[in-house]
């Protein structure tokens, strides 16, 4: 009877190890802000790590170019900043990957000045490590593209074109409070004997 019992709290034992290991994840959180302008719509956008898309979206916010005229010319141009977080399983996290925001929907008019769709990326922020634009790169998938910064902020005019954050040195830092959940085990009181 001993026996049964020893294996039994051995199975018990490891399938609680089990099950605690399973619980304590970490979630990465890859944030931006960017403003945008809107020509026919707004600009959307992919966010990736390495070549991976993790998220895509689409600025609710972008100033009109054709009624409000260009973000550069705005007297407050914060007023159309946003900002998008995603959260990011631990199985696809990779801290040395770079993390791009991509230009996804480009559109321009060439005549009639001002009529233009464009994303415009101020920072990226990796489990709390901004890269602020003045550090990001622009390219456009080959080779790295020089562009003239807009009230602090990385323009990307150009379909495919992304704004990029390399890893710092020793990769992303890891998330601050990994997710975990509580488990209570209470021992069964065995019956009299022996």
């Amino acid at each position: 009877m001993y026996g049964v019992n020893i294996k039994a709290c051995v199975f018990c034992a490891a399938a609680l190890q089990a099950m605690v290991t399973s619980a304590v994840y970490a979630e990465s959180r890859i944030s931006f802000l960017a403003a945008g302008e809107a020509y026919d719509g707004a600009p959307a956008f992919e966010i990736r790590i390495g070549d991976k898309v993790i998220g895509r979206g689409e600025l609710t916010k972008a100033i009109d170019t054709v009624y409000e005229g260009r973000l550069f010319f705005s007297p407050a141009p914060d007023q159309y900043i946003e900002r998008f977080e995603f959260r990011v399983d631990d199985k696809v996290f990779r801290p040395d990957a770079p993390i791009s925001i991509v230009l996804v929907n480009d559109k321009f008019k060439e005549e009639g000045w001002g009529r233009d769709r464009n994303l415009f990326v101020r920072s990226i922020e990796v489990n709390g490590l901004t890269v602020r634009a003045a550090d990001l790169r622009l390219t456009d998938g080959v080779k790295v593209q020089n562009v003239n910064y807009q009230a602090g902020l990385l323009p990307v005019y150009h379909q495919n074109h992304m704004a990029v954050a390399e890893p710092p040195e020793g990769g992303w830092p890891v998330p601050a409070n990994p997710r975990s959940s509580r488990l209570t085990v209470a021992p069964a009181a065995s019956g009299a004997g022996g």
